[in-house]
């Protein structure tokens, strides 16, 4: 019981952890507006987040494979310190490019989390590592909750510079908060030297599991083209169709969070309780998105129905989220790849949301938004039989 009690203390850490990262990292494009009214330009402005988002997304790779030889709980502690030092300094850059190199560092620090985190979990045993790692992905959804509501409240009464200042704050919090409990915590566990000869011997790579990982890759690729796509484009997309007020837009922008960690709540408990096969899950969560963006390509879905849709695919796709880039890496613990498949799998989510980042902007601009919405339900169809391959292979 203690054991189990001082787990669910490292989960709640961990969450709380991602949720601050969440503040320290989106907190620059919900500034993006304030940034280009104080005289940056548009795109210099967009290079400042296309960086943070290469460095992030490549980073994980990186952190990933320093998750399996080094001890975890370390190179999240890095990693909240140097996210903080980074927000800290991005108000005193005087140009685009000094913002470049600073949310660079940002993206790398924050890459530092995921990989490590999914490795210092993996001490749990598997039913409560499942809903630790959910537990962690809804702070990520009340992170990005946070970030527009906090960011709106700091731009009425101060300058965008106050919102990296008190991102900063609360990271440099976290740091030291992490850095005093984490050690006795895991102390606690009786699992901090097992872990640490883990992560020094380390065995070959399952060579069985390499075709299920290759088909679990593109089938996360698709939930990044969903994930983030849907996410991106909805607002858009009801501002330029149904003309939809600003306020509106943004509205939608919180609901889709919030269904989110519904969706990651919901595929935790039916796989622990029900299917107990991620394969499985996230073949019906496509199937599901699927369903739903078949409607969303109906002539008589309307914008109340359309904004409904489509943050059940998002939702479907943060539930696939759990499954495959969480409880399938755990499949990796004994041969000690459980960090650099985490690394791995995540990078490739990156990969799906920039293709569907620049994608969908193009189709849109060239073909129009119906093409955008009839591709959605095609890529939950592809991501379903990716899944249902790695099903086979199991």
């Amino acid at each position: 019981m203690s054991k189990m009690k001082e787990g669910r203390k490292l989960a709640f850490m961990c969450a709380i952890a991602y949720f601050v990262s969440y503040l320290t990292r989106h907190n620059f494009a919900a500034v993006l507006a304030e940034l280009i009214d104080s005289g940056i330009a548009s795109d210099m402005a967009a290079l400042v987040t296309t960086v943070g988002f290469i460095s992030y997304g490549g980073g994980q790779l990186i952190s990933g494979v320093l998750g399996d030889r080094l001890p975890p709980e370390k190179l999240i502690l890095a990693g909240l310190f140097t996210t903080s030092l980074m927000n800290g300094l991005l108000p005193f850059c005087q140009s685009a490019i000094a913002m470049c190199v600073v949310w660079g560092f940002n993206g790398l620090a924050q890459a530092m989390l995921w990989p490590p985190m999914v490795r210092l979990l993996s001490v749990l045993d598997s039913r409560e590592y499942n809903r630790a790692c959910a537990n962690v992905t809804v702070g990520s959804g009340v992170g990005t909750i946070g970030v527009y509501c906090l960011v709106p409240l700091i731009l009425v009464i101060s300058q965008w510079q106050t919102v990296f200042f008190v991102c900063a704050a609360a990271g440099l919090l976290m740091t030291i908060i992490w850095g005093i409990r984490i050690p006795n915590i895991l102390k606690k566990m009786e699992k901090t030297e097992e872990t640490k000869k883990e992560t020094v011997e380390r065995d070959v790579f399952p060579k069985h599991l390499i075709p299920t990982t290759i088909f679990v890759m593109f089938g996360i690729i698709a939930q990044g083209i969903l994930r983030d796509g849907v996410t991106t484009w909805t607002p858009v997309y009801l501002n330029q169709v149904y003309h939809f007020e600003t306020a509106l837009s943004i509205l939608i922008s919180v609901t889709i969070p919030i269904l989110s960690i519904v969706g990651v709540k919901v595929t935790s408990k039916i796989y622990n309780d029900k299917i107990q096969n991620e394969y499985q899950c996230a073949f019906l969560l496509f199937g599901l998105a699927v369903l739903c963006g078949g409607i969303l390509v109906l002539p008589f879905s309307g914008p109340i129905i359309f904004a409904l849709f489509a943050a059940l695919i998002t939702a479907c796709m943060h539930g696939i989220n759990i499954m495959l880039i969480t409880v399938f890496p755990r499949r990796f613990k004994e041969s000690g790849w459980i960090s650099t498949m985490a690394g791995l799998l995540n990078a490739c989510t990156y990969v799906g949301s920039t293709i569907a980042t620049s994608g969908f902007e193009r189709i849109s601009s060239q073909y129009g938004w119906n093409w955008v919405v009839a591709l959605w339900p095609m890529v939950a169809i592809v991501g379903a039989i990716f899944c249902f391959g790695a099903y086979k292979r199991k």
